[in-house]
């Protein structure tokens, strides 16, 4: 009876053990890294994001801070103030994740591409966001587990649908000819991911799908590219690259998390692209027609 006593903690210790060891080996031997691009005059309003980022339920290996050595973007040449240098001294310190990445002006696809630059490994998973929104403490959580179940999935079915995952995807449709229009329900969407409220890829999408390398980093880099309209609109650009690269097999995968993955976002300012104008007619619209509307 004594024995069985002892016997009975001992081996519910043991259990408890044996759960822990099969939870560690079977959690994903991934690179989780989150990347962003600012500028100055938009470094000031950036801390939000990476406090947040940096708070993130599901940890992160590297926290990209892409920052362009010149602007092209812009018709005046721009420099961060005093204040914006002590802020990132002060971001650099608190937030061990952040890496500050001086790189060259890619346009808005600059989040990515910067990130793009320093990860090669085919299975590190990059979360695309922007500088001026505070993001639930799930978001990343939310896209990285949908990638990965959507890399369960192809080992299932190679057929499956692949795609970078995002919460906002927008399509043309085609018995409504007028405006784009946001899906909303989850699954394949044949139109363009929107990366405000976050994305995620795998590096892999780039790597492994030929020439998709190769053109997302040059905007030229096709015949007829509308390259004024691209630079502006990454989502497009992004979207557009990986599904003419692919034949249409990558596109974007939408994922609806039951929370807000947005906390609080910031009143636009000069540098904001809504102050563009005429930014859909003139420069959206014509990089949707390069790649036929998405299909």
């Amino acid at each position: 009876m004594q024995l069985r006593r002892l016997a009975t903690p001992a081996l519910f210790a043991a259990a408890i053990l044996c759960i822990l060891w099969l939870a560690i080996e079977a959690a994903p031997n991934r690179r989780v890294v989150v990347s962003l691009t600012t500028f100055p005059g938009r470094v000031v309003r950036i801390e939000a994001a990476l406090r947040s980022l940096s708070a993130q339920s599901l940890k992160v290996d590297r926290i990209v801070l892409s920052l362009p050595n010149d602007v092209l973007r812009f018709d005046r040449k721009l420099t961060l103030s005093n204040e914006e240098e002590k802020l990132l001294e002060t971001l650099q310190r608190d937030i061990p994740q952040l890496l500050i990445h001086k790189t060259t002006d890619y346009g808005s696809a600059t989040k990515l591409l910067g990130a793009l630059e320093l990860e090669h490994d085919d299975d590190t998973i990059i979360v695309t966001v922007d500088d001026d929104t505070e993001y639930h403490k799930h978001t990343v959580h939310a896209l990285v587990q949908a990638l990965e179940d959507q890399t369960l999935q192809l080992s299932k079915n190679p057929s499956a649908p692949i795609g970078p995952t995002c919460f906002v995807c927008q399509k043309k449709l085609w018995y409504w000819p007028i405006g784009i229009h946001r899906q909303r329900h989850s699954g394949p969407c044949n139109g363009f991911l929107n990366a405000f409220a976050g994305v995620a890829y795998k590096v892999s999408f780039f790597t492994k799908t030929e020439g998709a390398l190769k053109h997302v980093f040059d905007h030229s880099s096709w015949e007829g590219v509308p390259v004024k309209g691209c630079r502006l609109h990454d989502d497009v650009w992004l979207s557009g690259v990986l599904y003419k690269t692919s034949n249409g097999r990558i596109r974007p995968q939408v994922v609806i998390p039951g929370f807000s993955p947005i906390l609080n976002h910031l009143p636009y300012n000069e540098f904001s692209i809504n102050q563009v104008k005429k930014g859909e007619s003139e420069y959206r619209d014509p990089c949707l027609k390069f790649f036929n509307w998405l299909e």
